[in-house]
């Protein structure tokens, strides 16, 4: 019981905001990348062991598997959670509006305003 009051209160006092549709969007961006980069390293770890006439000894090549294995797989769930969490992240609406550019666009006046350049037919001679 001491713990679980201790983390009830903690948790009261540090909130953290859920999480906005741009930062699910872009977390799901980056696990993709970083599933396709895993996927290139566990193409490009592959190949022929060479071993001598005698045979292999067994074991030898064992954590080389392992870490091809383990790209593979990890590179393919990367990729998963990366597309679910952009199309979960298209269906959310934004915590806020950003429209930013039109907000500090600077106003234009009509003194600013360059008139219209009227195009010239061409003279041919």
């Amino acid at each position: 019981m001491l713990f679980r009051d201790a983390y009830v209160s903690f948790a009261g006092w540090v909130r953290l905001p859920r999480f906005d549709k741009y930062a699910i969007q872009t977390l799901g961006f980056g696990l993709t990348l970083i599933g396709l980069v895993l996927f290139f390293i566990s193409l490009l770890t592959g190949g022929p062991e060479s071993c001598p006439a005698t045979g292999c000894v067994p074991g030898v090549f064992f954590w080389y598997d392992v870490v091809r294995n383990a790209a593979f797989f990890s590179s393919i769930t990367f990729i998963v959670l990366g597309i679910l969490l952009i199309i979960l992240a298209r269906r959310m609406e934004p915590a806020m509006e950003t429209n930013t550019v039109a907000d500090h666009a600077p106003q234009t006046s009509k003194m600013d305003r360059r008139p219209p350049v009227v195009p010239q037919a061409d003279c041919k001679a």
